[in-house]
C-alpha cells in the first residue's frame, strides 16, 4: 500500500504551468495557490485525475477570472487567485478547486441550456441553481459563446464528471456570482483496498463502503413516517429519505418483514444524506476491490466485487447510485427540440474501429453543418447512448469491430425500446449478399459498401432523417 501512494505534489508543477500558459494566452493575471501537497493518493487515482484537474483550472482562468481592468473596476485585486486544497476526510481525499472570479451566473447557464437544446425555454425557468450546475457535466454543454483552443467545444466537464464517477467519487459545485466558484471532489484514497461494512438484504450479502457511512443505528418502526409520497426517517430533528437496499437493487428474493428494530445506515453522499435500510448488519473489514469488467461496469448500484475467504463473491454497493433511478442521468431536463431544429443540425453517430475512417466521416459531417459523435466499437457506443440526453438522428455503423461488432450492436439496439427506432446505416467493405441480408434481417435501415461516394452518403443521411419522426430519449 505504501508503494502505491504518491503525494499530490507530483502534479503541482503541471498545474502551475497550465495556469501560467493559459493566463498568458488570455492576457490575464492569475496566480495558483496549492495547499496539501503532502496529501497522498493511490498512484492510479492521481494519474486518472490529473487531466480533469488541469481542465477545471484552465476553465477557471478562461471562464472565471476576469481581465485585470474589469477586476480593478469591481474593486478586486488585479491578480486573480485560483486555490487548490487537498485534505483527508475519513477514508477519502477531498480536493477543492476555487477561484475568486465571476462565478457561475444562473441566467448564463439557463441561456446556454436553451441554446444547446438541453431544455425548452419555458421549462428552463423551473430549473433550480443545483440543476443548472449539473448541466455543466452533460456532454456537449458549454456556456462559452465563442470556440477557442481552451473552451467552447462542449467537451471537457462531462469527462471530468465521468472520471470522478469511475473512481467512485463525487463532485459538487458551490458558486456565488461575482465572487467565484468552488468545485469539491471527494475520492477514495486507494482503489485497491477499501474498508466495508458487510450487510444482508433480501437474503443476499453486500459490502457497503464505510467511507460513505456517517452513522449506524437500529431504529424503531414508529420513527419512520410518510412525507407526501416519500418515506422518511425522523431522528433528532433531522429528516432522511429512506431507501431500502433490496428495492433499489431490484432484488426478487424475500425480505424479512418481522424485524422490529430496523438496521439503518445514514449515508453521506456529498450534499445529500439518506437512510439506507438493510435486513442485517454483519461485520466491517478491509477488502480487496475487484472490477466487474467492461460488460458489467454500468450495473446500477454496484461498483465492484470482492472475494471472501470461503471463495464466495460479494458485490460492493456504489453509494452515489442509490439516489439515482436506473437508466436515468443525474439530471433529467431534456425536452424534445422542434423537428425543424433537429433536421437542421443532425446528430450523426459514427461507429467504426478505424481512426482514419472516423476522422474522414467526422469531417464530412461537420462540412455539412451537422454534429458528429464517434465511438470505436459497439461497447463504447452503448455506453455513450446510455448516458446521452438526446438520441442521434442516424447511426453510421461498421460491421467488423472488436468487443462488439455491428451485427451485435444492431441486435442489441433493436431489442431496447428507447433505441429501437434510431435509423442505422451499415457502412462496410463486405459486399456479399449474405452480409447485406443479415444486416437487414437484424434491423438495419440501409447498407453501403466502402469505398462510397461522399455525396451519396450525404444524400442517404438526408433521405433517412427526413423520412423518420423526431426521436428523443424518454
Amino acid at each position: 500500500m505504501r508503494l502505491r501512494m504518491v503525494p499530490f505534489a507530483t502534479v503541482a508543477t503541471r498545474l502551475h504551468r497550465a495556469v501560467r500558459v493559459t493566463a498568458s494566452q488570455q492576457n490575464k493575471k492569475v496566480q495558483l495557490s496549492i495547499h496539501g501537497e503532502d496529501v497522498e493518493l493511490d498512484k492510479t487515482v492521481l494519474e486518472e485525475m490529473s487531466d480533469p484537474l488541469l481542465h477545471i483550472i484552465r476553465n477557471s482562468v478562461d471562464h472565471g477570472i476576469e481581465l485585470a481592468e474589469l477586476r480593478k473596476a469591481l474593486n478586486k485585486n488585479e491578480v486573480g487567485t485560483i486555490s487548490l486544497r487537498a485534505y483527508y476526510e475519513g477514508t477519502q481525499v477531498v480536493i477543492q478547486i476555487g477561484d475568486d472570479g465571476a462565478g457561475l451566473v444562473p441566467e448564463v447557464l439557463r441561456t446556454a441550456a436553451v441554446r444547446g437544446g438541453f431544455v425548452a425555454e419555458a421549462d428552463s425557468y423551473r430549473l433550480s441553481e443545483e440543476d443548472l450546475h449539473k448541466l455543466i457535466f452533460l456532454p456537449g454543454f458549454t456556456s462559452a459563446t465563442e470556440i477557442s483552443e481552451i473552451s467552447g467545444r462542449g467537451v471537457g466537464m462531462d469527462i471530468v464528471g465521468d472520471t470522478v464517477n469511475k473512481l467512485k467519487g463525487t463532485i459538487t459545485i458551490d458558486s456565488v456570482p461575482a465572487k467565484g466558484v468552488t468545485f469539491t471532489i471527494r475520492l477514495p484514497m486507494t482503489l485497491a483496498i477499501t474498508r466495508v461494512l458487510l450487510v444482508n438484504s433480501n437474503n443476499e450479502q453486500f459490502a457497503v463502503p464505510l467511507a460513505s457511512v456517517s452513522q449506524i443505528m437500529r431504529v424503531e418502526k414508529e420513527y419512520i413516517e410518510s412525507l407526501g409520497d416519500e418515506t422518511v426517517l425522523k431522528i433528532e430533528n433531522n429528516i432522511y429519505p429512506i431507501i431500502r437496499l433490496g428495492e433499489v437493487l431490484n432484488l426478487k428474493t424475500f425480505s424479512s418483514e418481522s424485524i422490529e428494530r430496523l438496521p439503518v445506515l445514514i449515508m453521506n453522499l456529498g450534499e445529500q444524506h439518506i437512510a439506507l435500510v438493510v435486513d442485517e448488519l454483519l461485520e466491517s473489514k478491509e477488502v480487496v476491490v475487484k472490477t466487474l469488467g467492461s460488460h458489467l461496469k454500468n450495473v446500477h448500484g454496484i461498483t465492484g466485487a470482492t472475494l471472501m475467504g470461503d471463495g464466495s463473491v460479494v458485490l460492493i454497493v456504489n453509494p452515489s447510485d442509490l439516489i439515482e433511478e436506473p437508466g436515468r442521468s443525474q439530471i433529467d431536463v431534456h425536452v424534445p427540440v422542434s423537428t425543424e431544429l433537429r433536421r437542421d443540425i443532425l446528430d450523426v453517430f459514427i461507429i467504426d474501429d478505424s481512426l482514419s475512417v472516423r476522422r474522414i466521416m467526422s469531417n464530412l459531417i461537420k462540412n455539412n453543418g451537422w454534429n458528429p459523435i464517434v465511438a470505436k466499437d459497439g461497447v463504447e457506443a452503448l455506453e455513450i447512448l446510455q448516458r446521452s440526453i438526446k438520441l442521434p438522428d442516424v447511426i453510421l455503423l461498421d460491421i467488423e469491430m472488436p468487443r462488439m461488432d455491428g451485427y451485435e450492436l444492431t441486435l442489441t439496439l433493436r431489442a431496447q425500446q428507447q433505441f429501437k427506432d434510431i435509423p442505422i446505416v451499415m457502412i462496410t467493405s463486405r459486399s456479399g449478399k449474405k452480409h447485406r441480408d443479415k444486416a437487414f434481417e437484424l434491423g438495419a435501415n440501409d447498407y453501403m459498401v466502402k469505398p462510397y461516394q461522399e455525396e451519396d452518403l450525404v444524400a442517404l443521411i438526408k433521405q433517412i432523417t427526413d423520412s423518420k419522426s423526431d426521436i428523443s430519449l424518454q
